[in-house]
């Protein structure tokens, strides 16, 4: 299709965003946090993106990315009375902090009553206490790359959108909380921008007759994502916020929690529907 023609063409369209949420290697087999239906649902994300590209007018990417030194890893903390480090998927609540059960590695005091604060707040806030994760999404790392399929499809996409880069969304690089959500961290860091809620994201998303979601993981970041902004937009306009259902999934052992988050956007209002049936949702 040539440019006037798809300019022509597009004009008349719904104007769609797609958000693939975290589609990097270590959610993925052979990574540290390896989803077993990761690998079935790169390739339906990708086919969604082929077939309905001259419909998706931006494509935004999320991505873990995070220091080794980052308070949700295990080398973050230390055990109070031998000094190593704890298991990967350990609950940490504060009364572990205060009884010094585990502690931060770093040698400043101010560390521990900083952790102490930040899991209180969570406590306080109702949220999900600190679990620690399996080192994953370093910055620098294999793990944090995108997965080829994926990534083939987006630029293949590119390359048919000259004048609309792909907007990649870097969330998690705050040492000291946690991010699931691409608009707020758990606890945001008043002296950190970046975890504080992204209304300039929100003002874009709001901006499509459509937005795609789907993605890594449907239990963690689609959730948090979901929650945060669903919330955010006037009644008619959340059924335009789109999950695919068949183009995420969930942490192992944590599917009940993506279970509860496609509960809650269906009673929130947005369209929970299969790839299979976008055609008939975006004509």
């Amino acid at each position: 299709m040539n440019r006037e023609a798809f300019e022509e063409n597009n004009s008349t369209m719904a104007n769609v965003g797609m958000f693939i949420m975290d589609p990097q290697m270590d959610f993925f087999p052979g990574g540290s946090c390896a989803i077993p239906a990761a690998d079935n649902v790169a390739l339906r994300i990708a086919d969604v993106l082929a077939a309905h590209s001259s419909r998706v007018m931006n494509v935004y990417v999320s991505l873990e990315t995070h220091h080794r030194m980052h308070i949700s890893n295990p080398h973050y903390w230390q055990s109070g009375e031998t000094g190593e480090a704890p298991p990967s998927w350990l609950v940490i609540n504060s009364a572990d902090l205060e009884n010094q059960v585990w502690r931060p590695r770093q040698t400043e005091g101010a560390a521990l009553q900083k952790a102490i604060k930040y899991t209180e707040q969570l406590e306080l806030d109702g949220k999900p206490a600190l679990m620690l994760w399996p080192e994953h999404c370093l910055l620098g790392t294999k793990g944090g790359a995108v997965v080829k399929v994926v990534n083939d499809a987006v630029q293949d996409w590119a390359g048919t959108h000259p004048d609309t880069p792909i907007e990649y969304i870097i969330k998690g690089n705050n040492s000291t909380t946690e991010m699931h959500s691409v608009f707020e961290a758990e606890v945001p860091d008043p002296e950190d921008p970046s975890t504080c809620f992204n209304l300039t994201l929100l003002e874009r998303l709001s901006a499509h007759d459509f937005v795609l979601v789907c993605g890594y993981s449907l239990s963690h970041s689609i959730d948090r994502t979901l929650r945060h902004l669903l919330p955010k937009l006037p009644a008619e306009k959340r059924s335009r916020v789109v999950l695919l259902s068949d183009c995420c999934c969930s942490i192992p052992g944590h599917e009940a929690a993506g279970e509860r988050l496609v509960q809650f956007a269906a009673e929130s209002g947005a369209t929970v529907t299969k790839a299979s049936e976008l055609s008939e949702l975006l004509k």
